[in-house]
């Protein structure tokens, strides 16, 4: 199972990126909830994610394949990458709809940071909502 969805700072104009992760849909907005501090700038909180994710599968590796942690340290974490200042204001103006035309990636979620906290819509949640706090509490638990 995987997550495709942009995250869009709906603080300011033009900036987004694209996030492509395995696991449940919950995980992302989980991570962006435990990632993000008021006032954050997106590009932080894009670093933030790919350093989680990088650990993630740093640990993996070490893990199960029993490989060395420098050779673990070398992985590199595909799926976040920023959008360009065009394709955040479609998808702002026009919804998930319009940007799965835009970016051309069949997205299931949006995640729209505001001052007050990460909001989400998607496949699974027709109505922009809060990120609540059992989807960091179900994120804890995989971990």
């Amino acid at each position: 199972m995987g997550t495709r969805a942009i995250v869009i700072d709906g603080r300011v104009e033009g900036k987004g990126f694209y996030v492509h992760m395995d696991g449940y849909p919950k995980c992302l907005g989980a991570q962006l909830k435990i990632v993000y501090k008021a006032g954050m700038q997106i590009e932080a909180i894009s670093n933030q994610l790919t350093q989680i994710r990088k650990k993630k599968c740093v640990d993996f590796l070490i893990k199960w394949d029993h490989v060395d942690i420098d050779t673990a340290n070398k992985c590199v974490v595909k799926g976040v990458s920023f959008l360009s200042p065009e394709q955040v204001s479609i998808a702002k103006s026009g919804g998930l709809k319009a940007a799965r035309k835009v970016i051309e990636i069949n997205l299931e979620y949006m995640y729209i940071i505001k001052d007050d906290g990460i909001y989400v819509k998607g496949v699974t949640v027709p109505m922009l909502r809060k990120v609540n706090l059992n989807e960091v509490y179900a994120y804890h638990e995989m971990l």
